[in-house]
């Protein structure tokens, strides 16, 4: 196996040799002269690149404290509350039925009958809001005819509006 591995490295083309002159006996050791000489390889090596330098790193110093400090992390944050707007008119419930006022208050925590009349009683911790409803004729369905507020605690006033906003208030707050 060696001597036919010699006998296949005659016909070889030298190193450095192209393809072009494969099989050319002036280039092949197969010719007494050699009339060429093989070609030298070049190679263009790129000049290397040389690293850049890390940039210097500047570190803020850190604050002084500040004597405030702690009294500012023990601050809750503060939260801006959306304030509340009254959606009902107390002019808006005279004459309403029983029904209607439902649908505006929801159920009232009391009722009282009178006779053909009713008294319905609304809460809040602030106050307290009585409807009254009467029929318009024997039989027919009751209307609110008249409202009373007043302040739980009993002392001093409080308007039937803003009685009726601390109720819608109430009711609104009760929902979310």
């Amino acid at each position: 196996m060696a001597v036919s591995l010699v006998s296949c490295g005659g016909s070889a083309p030298p190193p450095g040799s192209t393809n072009d002159t494969y099989r050319n006996p002036a280039m092949t050791g197969n010719s007494p002269q050699r009339t060429r000489t093989s070609p030298a390889i070049q190679q263009t090596i790129p000049p290397r690149r040389q690293a850049i330098p890390p940039r210097p790193v500047t570190v803020a110093p850190e604050p002084a404290p500040d004597e405030n400090a702690d009294a500012i992390a023990e601050t809750p944050p503060e939260t801006a509350a959306i304030p509340f707007v009254p959606s009902l008119d107390v002019n808006d419930l005279i004459g309403q039925t029983e029904a209607a006022v439902t649908d505006r208050l929801g159920e009232p925590e009391l009722v009282r009958g009178e006779g053909p009349s009713r008294v319905w009683q609304y809460r809040t911790d602030r106050c307290i809001f009585d409807a009254f409803f009467f029929p318009q004729t024997e039989n027919a369905p009751r209307h609110l005819a008249h409202m009373i507020a007043r302040l739980r605690n009993g002392e001093g006033e409080i308007t039937l509006q803003n009685c009726l906003d601390d109720i819608m208030r109430s009711l609104h707050e009760g929902r979310s």
